[in-house]
């Protein structure tokens, strides 16, 4: 209550409920400003994915293989030329980012969020 104010004028005007709702938005808007400019930069500056990322990444390609080829034999597997092409295309597309070895350490995928899963 305000000083000369009665109390049946106090009851009128209710809550500060402005007040109530000026802090929680600004209170959101904190915690948001807090996340895009704190956290985040410090997630990206991870050099390795959580074992979260990894599990659910192996098992996206695990699911594709599993439903692209099933349960298949390699049609060529041992056969010389296609391991040659293979490696030729592997060369020529993959091992920029996931290294000529397999290792995921290749020279253009370093700079990325992590470096990209090895290839074997």
């Amino acid at each position: 209550m305000q000083e000369g104010e009665t109390r049946e004028n106090a009851r009128r005007r209710g809550p500060a409920w402005g007040s109530l709702v000026g802090g929680l938005l600004l209170g959101a808007l904190l915690t948001l400003a807090l996340i895009l400019f704190v956290g985040m930069p410090l997630a990206l500056t991870r050099s390795s994915p959580a074992p979260m990322e990894e599990f659910y990444g192996e098992t996206a390609v695990n699911l594709a293989l599993a439903r692209v080829a099933g349960d298949a034999p390699n049609p060529v597997a041992g056969n010389q030329e296609a391991i040659a092409a293979g490696k030729a295309a592997y060369d020529r597309a993959c091992a920029g980012c996931h290294a000529p070895n397999g290792s995921g350490r290749g020279g253009q995928g370093g700079g990325e969020y992590f470096y990209p899963p090895p290839a074997t």
